[in-house]
């Protein structure tokens, strides 16, 4: 499929298509909290050595700035080395709702690890971000607000990335929700720049059934991507999928497999485009009353 410019007409050919993003936590620690008193660096904790109470719900913040250990004085002396960490989050809970969590990354290698701007077991994950501007990403996924279990909504969390390069299989989303009620609004993936491989894009993804699933954005500006990655406006079971929306302001001379559930497709014209240029070109389309 293509969506080509021939006589200042878009033209595209819409086929079925499936996107499969399943993801799974990893197994128990060590991990990462963001912490409010702690802005400009990291702490490390494995999970028997920090309370879940001591974890910041609203508000903390993490930034990594490489793989240079940041050593809290409130911690003992058993601070881990940066490559054990599996999974690194801003705001944590495992019965309260996070909100306004941030985590920022300006650098290192991350092979496989799970990153949360906030991850909620029983809550809402609600305004969370991660900021993206360097570093090495291979496998693992990317989520701005999370939830698991019997959670409840996942709305208004953010990725935004502006550079770094991400390996295959790495997966990217702006909010998810594992609870088969939730809800998923209000979440976005904006790309501006980067190197991507085959990843899995989603502006949100779960495996709730019932809950509603709309207004969630991927708008991509800039950024370099190869063949086989994957764009869509949600993956889960939800059958309520309302106005998901993908930006596209870059011709992308990757091919994608898939560009999955979004009901409005929008291209806004980049000042290089030529009569004829494609913007982007996939293997198939899956959609629904989508508008281009």
């Amino acid at each position: 499929m293509k969506i080509n410019l021939k006589n200042k007409v878009m033209l595209a050919v819409l086929a079925g298509g499936m996107l499969c993003m399943g993801q799974a936590l990893a197994g128990a620690g060590p991990y990462y909290y963001g912490d409010a008193f702690n802005v400009n660096g990291w702490k490390a904790t494995t999970e028997n050595m920090w309370s879940i109470t001591d974890a910041r719900t609203v508000g903390a913040n993490l930034t990594l700035y490489g793989t240079e250990s940041y050593i809290d004085e409130r911690l003992p002396s058993n601070n881990i080395p940066f490559a054990e960490v599996k999974k690194f989050f801003a705001g944590y809970s495992e019965t309260g709702n996070v909100t306004n969590n941030t985590i920022t990354i300006k650098d290192g290698t991350f092979d496989g690890r799970e990153i949360y701007g906030g991850w909620t077991s029983e809550g809402s994950a609600t305004g969370n971000k991660v900021t993206i501007s360097g570093g090495t990403f291979i496998g693992g996924s990317i989520y701005g607000g999370n939830v698991d279990d019997n959670g409840g909504d996942a709305s208004n969390n953010t990725v935004t990335i502006s550079g770094g390069t991400f390996g295959d299989d790495v997966s990217i989303a702006g909010g998810s929700t594992k609870s088969n009620s939730g809800n998923m609004s209000g979440n976005i993936v904006r790309i501006s720049g980067g190197d991507f491989g085959t990843v899995n894009i989603v502006a949100c993804s779960g495996n709730n059934t019932t809950g509603e699933v709309k207004n969630n954005l991927v708008e991509i500006t800039g950024g370099t991507f190869t063949d086989g990655f994957t764009l869509g406006g949600r993956d889960c079971l939800s059958v309520t999928s309302i106005n998901n929306t993908l930006n596209l302001k870059i011709k992308i001379s990757g091919k994608a497999t898939q560009v999955v559930f979004f009901q409005k497709m929008n291209f806004t014209l980049p000042a290089d485009i030529a009569n004829g240029d494609t913007m982007l070109e996939t293997a198939s389309v899956t959609y629904d009353n989508t508008i281009i």
